[in-house]
């Protein structure tokens, strides 16, 4: 497979996800493994292959989804509803999934994070929304170091 077909792959997979043309674009250089995935006459192949390394992969309409399921769900327990989703054993490892994407997707640490999460579901906003204006912040960045890596 020649880089160009691999970088077409994983542009095909990140839009999917949700991504916008220009992210796409950036992210198709990062490392993926998309090597059972094929392309036939100049199209991405989305058979089986495709769609399981798409949906092992968690994007921007993911957290938009679990945002909407967070405010619908009804709290049935002592803690408040934020709680109910980062403490509960059927909500907490969800929530931790969607923590790390965001970690990884803007060098967070996890606390930042949570934050994140939470403020989107807080202020109803979209994960776009929140991302332009929360990650805009200066006090949002109280735990980064100096070296602008975030601390551990």
């Amino acid at each position: 497979m020649t880089k160009a077909e691999t970088y077409k792959i994983r542009y095909a997979i990140y839009r999917d996800l949700g991504y916008s043309a220009k992210e796409a674009r950036a992210l198709r250089s990062k490392t993926l493994d998309v090597s059972p995935v094929r392309i036939q006459q100049s199209e991405v192949k989305k058979g089986p292959a495709y769609r399981s390394i798409r949906d092992s992969m968690t994007g921007p309409k993911d957290i938009d989804k679990f945002r909407n399921k967070i405010q619908r769900t009804r709290n049935d327990t002592v803690y408040t509803k934020w709680g109910m989703f980062t403490r509960d054993p059927r909500y907490r490892d969800q929530t931790a999934r969607f923590v790390k994407f965001l970690e990884k997707e803007h060098n967070l640490t996890s606390d930042q994070a949570y934050t994140f999460l939470y403020f989107l579901t807080k202020n109803r906003m979209t994960y776009r929304q929140g991302k332009e204006e929360i990650l805009a912040q200066t006090d949002f960045e109280v735990n980064i170091s100096p070296k602008g890596k975030p601390k551990r």
